[in-house]
């Protein structure tokens, strides 16, 4: 079995389109996480940004100009994949292997192909949500890594579970049957880990994750009872 690892090839097949988002959340990604990524890094952020811009402005102007302005895009697609791939190599020295630390730099991995709209779609909900109690009145929750560019949405209901027929739309909005009137909380912040605060300690919480794929909206997963802190 192979380890799982960065995928430089995967790296270099990003599609022109999704290019200059995959760049910016790479480095949103490493250099904003020193839990995870440390110095000394490969390059820099304002090294990535500097040749976000060039590809942006040639990636329009070949929308606009064709063949003659094809020269100028592929230079600057060419430099900005290549400042990508010097985190390969860093990144799975960190990583050896830990799917957690691979996905949390949003680069592709070399794990088989999955289609995550069609998984979300048919009804794949979070796996193995946890808590952990924070200070007086705080919830801290996480949940099992869907995998690579999945968001999450989380909700805790007080007191009660949702009634049946709550639904999350296909915009983020939580909807429920006519006649429920109890509390409920949303983190809109789209990473796994979740803290919750003013809450009532003493309370218990259900905890739900939602999965969030490129505008693709989940279902509520089964809850998970918690009493707050």
């Amino acid at each position: 079995m192979r380890t799982p690892q960065i995928s430089v090839t995967k790296v270099k097949r990003i599609k022109n389109d999704d290019l200059a988002d995959s760049a910016k959340e790479m480095s949103d990604a490493i250099f904003g996480n020193p839990i995870d990524f440390s110095p000394p890094y490969p390059s820099t952020a304002d090294a990535i940004t500097k040749l976000i811009t060039p590809y942006t402005a040639t990636k329009a102007a070949h929308k606009l100009g064709g063949r003659l302005a094809k020269p100028a895009f592929d230079a600057a697609r060419k430099l900005l994949i290549a400042e990508m791939v010097l985190f390969v190599d860093y990144v799975n020295g960190i990583a050896k292997g830990n799917l957690d630390i691979l996905h949390a730099s949003t680069l592709p991995t070399n794990e088989d192909d999955k289609d995550f709209k069609k998984l979300i779609s048919d009804g794949a909900v979070v796996q193995n949500i946890t808590d952990k109690k924070g200070l007086s009145g705080q919830i801290l929750t996480d949940c099992d890594n869907f995998g690579v560019g999945v968001e999450y949405l989380t909700i805790i209901s007080e007191a009660e579970v949702l009634p049946v027929g709550a639904v999350v739309e296909k915009n983020g909005q939580l909807t429920f049957p006519s006649g429920f009137t109890g509390s409920f909380f949303t983190h809109i912040f789209l990473t796994r880990k979740k803290t919750f605060i003013n809450l009532k300690p003493g309370v218990f919480y259900y905890i739900y994750y939602v999965l969030v794929y490129k505008q693709t909206v989940g279902r509520l997963s089964e809850p998970l009872k918690a009493v707050c802190n």
